[in-house]
């Protein structure tokens, strides 16, 4: 190949195994040699950028740990409703959305760790764990202002009476956790980040998960929601621990 088709070729290579959610530098020895090169290689780096801003893809990061990527609007990469869950009414969309950022909230209680590299553990989050922490929140708000509460039909709110009309734990009748409980959601939630890359199995028979380094990365980058900064507020220390 030429000296231009095999900057492509790299190039190529590495938008494919950015795009992996699993694929870490740490696993692919490839995938690090390609990063040290499009850190050292303007050409290459100019390549990278260029065909993933064609793609619809934005670079949100690029470091030892991995090329982190963000589809843009209209990409074919970005996500809808139905990749997450199909089927979804509008009450449950709007609390899985909640439930997203709860998750980001129990991980990082405290936005300043974010910009820590991986010195900073994220907390361990089980779906039970996760459901607690959300109905606490809700029960919380909606004593706040129980008034406000009763007549305010803001998604946010909506959630809130959502989660505490929800059960918090419902078995079916093979003795699995009812998808439509608060914890069943939960665990749907936590798989489909662990499917993204974006959380890691610690303990598959307790159903215990973490955030990976590519999670931290992203919330960041995208973690500027006045939802998120409530929920960190809310929490006292020990909370989720």
């Amino acid at each position: 190949m030429s000296s231009l088709a095999t900057i492509a070729h790299d190039a190529g290579k590495l938008i494919s195994f950015a795009l992996r959610p699993r694929q870490t530098p740490w696993t692919a020895i490839e995938y690090a040699d390609l990063l040290r090169h499009y850190e050292e290689d303007s050409e290459l780096r100019a390549i990278v950028d260029g065909v993933a801003e064609g793609m619809g893809l934005r670079i949100v990061d690029a470091t030892r740990n991995g090329l982190f990527l963000a589809a843009v609007d209209g990409s074919p990469f970005r996500l809808a409703a139905d990749d997450y869950k199909q089927n979804m009414t509008a009450q449950e969309r709007v609390l899985h959305g909640v439930i997203q950022v709860a998750i980001a909230a129990f991980s990082f209680p405290k936005a300043d760790v974010l910009d820590q590299d991986d010195n900073v553990a994220p907390a361990h989050v089980t779906p039970v764990k996760l459901a607690e922490y959300i109905r606490q929140f809700a029960e919380a708000e909606a004593a706040r202002s129980p008034a406000e509460t009763n007549g305010d039909d803001s998604d946010e709110r909506r959630a809130w009476r959502e989660a505490l009309a929800r059960a918090l734990t419902m078995e079916t009748g093979s003795g699995k956790e009812s998808a439509r409980s608060l914890t069943g959601m939960c665990r749907h939630a936590l798989d489909f980040l662990e499917g993204q890359g974006l959380m890691r199995v610690v303990d598959e028979e307790t159903a215990v998960y973490q955030g990976t380094t590519a999670y931290r990365i992203r919330l960041k980058y995208h973690a500027a929601h006045e939802l998120l900064t409530l929920m960190r507020a809310a929490t006292s220390p020990g909370t989720n621990t």
